[in-house]
Protein backbone atom coordinates (compact mmCIF):
# COMPACT_ATOMS: atom_id res chain seq x y z
CA UNK A 1 0.00 0.00 0.00
CA UNK A 2 1.39 3.67 -0.81
CA UNK A 3 2.44 5.20 1.80
CA UNK A 4 0.75 8.49 1.18
CA UNK A 5 -2.90 6.22 1.81
CA UNK A 6 -1.56 4.64 4.49
CA UNK A 7 -1.53 7.95 5.98
CA UNK A 8 -4.56 8.89 5.28
CA UNK A 9 -6.11 5.88 6.31
CA UNK A 10 -3.94 5.75 10.15
CA UNK A 11 -5.92 8.39 11.67
CA UNK A 12 -9.39 7.11 10.81
CA UNK A 13 -8.45 3.79 12.32
CA UNK A 14 -7.38 5.63 14.68
CA UNK A 15 -10.76 7.38 15.11
CA UNK A 16 -12.72 4.06 14.71
CA UNK A 17 -10.61 2.44 17.60
CA UNK A 18 -11.55 5.42 20.22
CA UNK A 19 -14.85 5.60 19.88
CA UNK A 20 -15.16 1.43 19.66
CA UNK A 21 -13.64 1.73 22.59
CA UNK A 22 -15.80 4.19 24.19
CA UNK A 23 -19.12 2.35 23.08
CA UNK A 24 -17.59 -0.36 24.85
CA UNK A 25 -16.53 0.84 28.10
CA UNK A 26 -20.10 2.46 27.90
CA UNK A 27 -21.63 -0.73 27.10
CA UNK A 28 -19.12 -2.91 29.82
CA UNK A 29 -20.80 -0.85 32.71
CA UNK A 30 -24.64 -1.97 32.29
CA UNK A 31 -24.99 -5.02 34.49
CA UNK A 32 -24.53 -8.61 33.65
CA UNK A 33 -22.52 -6.72 29.89
CA UNK A 34 -19.20 -7.98 29.64
CA UNK A 35 -16.70 -8.15 27.14
CA UNK A 36 -18.16 -10.94 24.47
CA UNK A 37 -21.37 -9.20 25.00
CA UNK A 38 -19.96 -5.87 23.86
CA UNK A 39 -18.29 -7.28 21.40
CA UNK A 40 -20.96 -8.75 19.43
CA UNK A 41 -23.05 -5.94 19.71
CA UNK A 42 -20.78 -3.32 18.65
CA UNK A 43 -20.16 -5.90 15.56
CA UNK A 44 -23.58 -7.08 14.68
CA UNK A 45 -25.39 -4.01 15.86
CA UNK A 46 -23.05 -0.81 14.42
CA UNK A 47 -26.62 1.02 14.34
CA UNK A 48 -26.33 0.96 18.28
CA UNK A 49 -26.79 5.00 19.57
CA UNK A 50 -28.51 5.70 16.56
CA UNK A 51 -31.61 4.14 16.46
CA UNK A 52 -34.89 4.59 18.74
CA UNK A 53 -36.08 1.62 20.92
CA UNK A 54 -39.20 -0.09 18.31
CA UNK A 55 -36.17 0.18 15.58
CA UNK A 56 -33.88 -1.88 18.20
CA UNK A 57 -36.42 -4.05 18.68
CA UNK A 58 -37.34 -4.86 15.00
CA UNK A 59 -33.36 -5.23 14.54
CA UNK A 60 -33.03 -7.58 17.54
CA UNK A 61 -35.83 -9.55 16.35
CA UNK A 62 -39.72 -8.96 18.00
CA UNK A 63 -41.25 -11.49 20.70
CA UNK A 64 -44.68 -12.22 18.53
CA UNK A 65 -46.56 -12.11 21.58
CA UNK A 66 -48.82 -15.02 22.99
CA UNK A 67 -50.36 -17.46 20.78
CA UNK A 68 -52.43 -20.33 22.07
CA UNK A 69 -50.00 -20.22 25.32
CA UNK A 70 -46.92 -19.99 23.04
CA UNK A 71 -44.63 -17.32 22.72
CA UNK A 72 -41.87 -17.11 19.77
CA UNK A 73 -39.48 -14.27 18.57
CA UNK A 74 -38.91 -13.89 14.52
CA UNK A 75 -36.61 -11.98 12.59
CA UNK A 76 -33.64 -9.83 13.20
CA UNK A 77 -30.08 -10.63 14.40
CA UNK A 78 -29.70 -13.83 15.88
CA UNK A 79 -26.32 -13.40 17.50
CA UNK A 80 -27.26 -10.19 18.52
CA UNK A 81 -30.91 -11.85 20.47
CA UNK A 82 -28.62 -14.60 21.71
CA UNK A 83 -25.67 -11.53 23.23
CA UNK A 84 -29.34 -9.95 24.93
CA UNK A 85 -30.38 -13.52 25.91
CA UNK A 86 -26.88 -13.78 28.15
CA UNK A 87 -27.37 -10.48 29.48
CA UNK A 88 -30.76 -11.60 30.65
CA UNK A 89 -29.66 -14.59 32.16
CA UNK A 90 -26.60 -12.79 33.95
CA UNK A 91 -28.93 -10.37 35.66
CA UNK A 92 -30.94 -12.82 36.78
CA UNK A 93 -28.61 -14.82 38.09
CA UNK A 94 -27.37 -11.48 39.84
CA UNK A 95 -30.76 -10.36 41.39
CA UNK A 96 -31.42 -14.20 42.54
CA UNK A 97 -27.99 -14.05 44.57
CA UNK A 98 -28.54 -10.60 46.19
CA UNK A 99 -31.26 -12.11 47.78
Amino acid sequence: MPKHTQGLIKPILTALKKQIEKVDQQLQSVPGVGKVVTTTLISHLPELGQMNNKQAAALIGKDSGQYQGKRSIRGGRHQVRTAMYIIMLSVIVQTRSDN
